[in-house]
């Protein structure tokens, strides 16, 4: 009757010999009926039948066809697999590095580990249409690497001990190679990866030899679920930027003195181009270092060295009732242009149902105040302001509109996610109590609006 995705799904069926005899030359009827309907996943699937030349004759431009047109509609491993065509070359569809860069990068933006490796490798060679960038090379290993990819571990670990695209740092070398050795099937890969590390044993001492080895210990103690920091190089010659809209705003802050800018990861979700301004001032545009969407945290590079940036509290954790000053950007084009303040306290040390990673707090939150630091009254990042309770959805479930129910996650999660997205924020112990004000004159410098734009 046309439903084309029991077309694919019946196609499944028989290229796999499910429920039915194996037939492939069936399967590829159903899959043809769905993919002429534009339906992406039998596209893929007509795809690989052409390209294996399983069920129909092997047709590499064929292939790249139907790749393209599931590619296009957002299939990954279309995606990747039209790259990967492009990228090595097949006999009837030319090479082309540069449009293989793109699709590896499409699929590698879904999660795509092999394809964020593939992309780093090309932009760590160069090649005709991808100018050689080692430091985005680095970046795309690392996100692979930190997902437990192999090849992209030691590719990483390479680069480190080379000092390319990266400070040369022997340790996470070492470290990089040794997961990856760990994981690798036996082989001439493995072969070279331990040949690779035997070298850089050579050049380094006991000790540091034994701080690697600890390192991969406690990564590997940290379990697949923990290692949610992913690493995101700049856009650049690579992205798609064809809009221009400003969607909506958020607020963030410096933590280092190279100007990269901590806020929600939500507020940079989906964002074509991301600008920055402190105040009226424009700061140009910002890139996408790391997220961590477990904790709603994202690191932006501005392209800047800035005079001021936030410190962190050191020692005790705050308590319910300690005094709480926020600062960011609300309502952005209502109200004033300048960082706006407000006061509150912690309320609970824990979020909507006692997430430990958050907590509670009665300083107003509006639109726009995502991402902004929150500061005990010794002026250190306590927190980082990141959602307010739905009122309506409450009022409806509860009967009663809650008043100044606002969440931000603890300043501890946040240093955590820098620390492992490899940087050292500063921290401080708290000393002598500030007002309000002089905590707002304090943290205006270095909190920013972060613009959307779509």
């Amino acid at each position: 009757q046309g439903q084309v995705k029991a077309q694919n799904n019946l196609g499944v069926l028989y290229d796999k010999g499910l429920g039915v005899p194996q037939d492939r030359t069936e399967a590829a009827k159903w899959y043809r009926r769905a993919a002429e309907k534009g339906f992406a996943r039998a596209q893929f699937n007509l795809g690989v039948m052409c390209d294996f030349g399983t069920g129909l004759p092997e047709d590499d431009r064929e292939a790249a066809k139907w790749y393209r047109k599931a590619a296009q509609q957002g299939d990954q491993e279309a995606q990747f697999n039209l790259a990967l065509m492009l990228d090595t070359g097949e006999d009837e569809v030319a090479a082309d590095k540069a449009e293989a860069a793109l699709w590896y990068r499409k699929a590698a933006e879904q999660g795509n580990d092999a394809a964020a490796n593939n992309l780093g490798a090309l932009l760590d060679s160069g090649g005709p249409g991808v100018p050689q960038d080692a430091a985005g090379a680095a970046l795309w290993y690392g996100r692979a690497a930190d997902h437990g990819n192999a090849n992209a571990q030691r590719n990483l670990g390479i680069l480190y001990r080379d000092g390319r695209g990266v400070a040369q740092d022997l340790v996470t070398a070492y470290f990089w190679l040794t997961l990856a050795i760990d994981t690798m099937a036996s082989g001439p890969e493995r072969e070279q990866a331990l040949e690779d590390r035997t070298d850089l044993a050579e050049r380094m001492e006991r000790p540091e030899i034994q701080e690697a080895k600890a390192r991969v210990k406690q990564w590997t103690a940290r379990g697949p679920e923990q290692r949610n920091v992913v690493l995101i190089p700049p856009p650049s010659d690579l992205s798609d930027p064809n809009r221009s809209e400003l969607d909506s705003t958020g607020s963030g802050f410096f933590v280092s003195r190279s100007g990269e800018v901590l806020t929600n990861q939500h507020v940079i979700t989906g964002c074509a181009d991301l600008t920055l301004k402190l105040g009226r001032e424009k700061l140009g545009p910002a890139t996408v270092l790391a997220t961590d969407a477990d904790h709603d945290l994202a690191l932006l590079r501005s392209g800047t060295s800035v005079m001021n940036w936030a410190r962190f509290r050191m020692g005790p954790p705050l308590r319910p009732g300690d005094e709480l000053v926020a600062v960011g950007y609300p309502l952005r084009g209502l109200l004033a242009s300048e960082a706006n303040i407000a006061t509150g306290t912690v309320s609970a040390n824990a979020g909507l149902h006692d997430d430990p990673a958050y907590m509670q707090i009665s300083a107003p939150v509006q639109p726009g105040n995502s991402g902004g630091p929150l500061l005990d009254r010794f002026g250190l990042v306590s927190g980082i302001v990141s959602a307010k309770l739905d009122a309506l959805e409450v009022a409806d479930s509860y009967g009663d509109i809650p008043q100044n129910v606002n969440f931000a996650i603890k300043g501890d999660v946040a240093v955590g996610f820098l620390n492992r997205s490899g940087r050292s924020p500063e921290g401080l112990a708290p000393a002598a109590p500030k007002s309000a004000a002089d905590i707002g004159d304090l943290a205006r410098p270095y909190t920013v609006l972060v613009e959307c734009w779509k």
